[in-house]
C-alpha cells in the first residue's frame, strides 16, 4: 500500500512527466536498502507490487497472477 499511495500522491505533483516513475524508483529503492538497516536487508516486492498496481494494473495482475501460478507449481516463492 506504501508503494501505491507514494505514487499515486506524489506522482501527481510536479509538472515532470516522470514524476511517477521518480516517485516510483525511489520508493522501491527506499525499501530495499533502509537506512535503519545500514542500507542491508530490505524488502521491495511487496512495495514493487504496490508500485506496479499504480503505474500500470493490468501488468501488476498478470504479474500477480505468474507469481501464484510459480508458487503453487514450484512451492517457491522467493
Amino acid at each position: 500500500f506504501k508503494g501505491f499511495l507514494a505514487v499515486i500522491w506524489l506522482g501527481a505533483y510536479g509538472n515532470m512527466e516522470a514524476m511517477p516513475y521518480i516517485v516510483a524508483t525511489a520508493a522501491i529503492i527506499g525499501h530495499l536498502y533502509p537506512v535503519w538497516l545500514k542500507f542491508k536487508g530490505g524488502k521491495g516486492v511487496a512495495t514493487g507490487l504496490g508500485v506496479l498496481l499504480a503505474l500500470n494494473w493490468p501488468l501488476a495482475l498478470v504479474t500477480l497472477g505468474l507469481w501464484v501460478f510459480f508458487a503453487y507449481w514450484f512451492r517457491i516463492s522467493s
